[in-house]
């Protein structure tokens, strides 16, 4: 798995690394080596996978996306099986794979990366870009200033995680009481209710989810996806099951069981999503 990050106003390829197996870890390690090189970016653009965003899942932002915050990076992920929204990453990884495969096939994760440096020269420095005006890449990346990243984001971030810390603190004091997510290998099957109500049409509000009274007595928050806020959505209970369905597009955003001793109903993962190329 090749994991590569591209500059894109210029299309120079910043950085580009070969793994047997990619890791939140890797791709944090990733990013870092190349703020090393190049500076920190104003913003990144990426797909919906785990390793760099929770919101197809979660309201709360991952590991990736707080890391991003603390250093004042903004981050803006495609929409789901929309793989246009990167289309300047895709058109890369097709010649990335053009150019390995006219090579010998790598016998090792460090021959790969060999050759990946080597592309990486190549691509940056020999080949003229018909969208630059036949500048290579490299030129047109140190043609002009680079945007920086945002300071009110980070201190603004910070804040927040001191506060989040503060009330853990509290939390943990004698006499207090906190209520934790229930982690996913320990939730119970959901209690089943056989109730119908028919569509309803609701605004998904900025954490991802849709609200509603009086579903088997209860308020019922539906978790839709952070990525969904602000689109519309049409709220089907069909015999104990809720369905979600975006009203401008008829694209599913939920399809489950309603849980009836719960407010909060949980998602349920979306598959990840990585077209980086493969080799090996």
């Amino acid at each position: 798995m090749v994991v590569s990050r591209l500059d894109d106003r210029s299309r120079n390829l910043l950085h580009a690394r070969a793994f047997a197996t990619v890791t939140m870890d890797d791709v944090q390690a990733t990013f870092l080596q190349a703020c090393a090189e190049h500076g920190i970016p104003a913003r990144t653009l990426t797909d919906n996978g785990t390793v760099y965003t929770t919101r197809p899942i979660s309201a709360a932002p991952g590991r990736s996306e707080r890391t991003l915050a603390l250093m004042g990076v903004r981050q803006s992920n495609g929409r789901p099986c929309h793989p246009q929204t990167q289309g300047k990453i895709e058109r890369y990884h097709r010649t990335l794979k053009q150019w390995l495969s006219a090579r010998p096939l790598a016998s090792s994760i460090d021959e790969l990366n060999e050759q990946l440096a080597e592309f990486r020269h190549v691509y940056n420095e020999e080949r003229p870009h018909r969208a630059l005006g036949r500048r290579t890449p490299g030129e047109a990346y140190r043609a002009k200033g680079k945007a920086l990243p945002d300071p009110e984001l980070a201190a603004g971030t910070q804040t927040k995680l001191d506060e989040q810390r503060r009330r853990e603190t509290t939390a943990g004091s004698p006499g207090a009481t906190r209520r934790k997510p229930i982690p996913k290998d320990e939730r119970a099957e959901p209690a089943r209710a056989d109730v119908t109500i028919g569509p309803g049409i609701r605004r998904i509000d900025r954490r991802g989810c849709v609200t509603q009274n009086n579903i088997a007595g209860k308020r019922r928050i539906f978790n839709l996806g952070k990525h969904n806020a602000g689109r519309m959505a049409e709220l089907l209970i069909d015999h104990g099951r809720a369905v979600a369905t975006d009203l401008e597009t008829g694209e599913i955003l939920a399809d489950q069981t309603l849980d009836a001793t719960r407010e909060y109903q949980y998602r349920k993962p979306a598959n990840d999503v990585n077209d980086a190329p493969r080799q090996m």
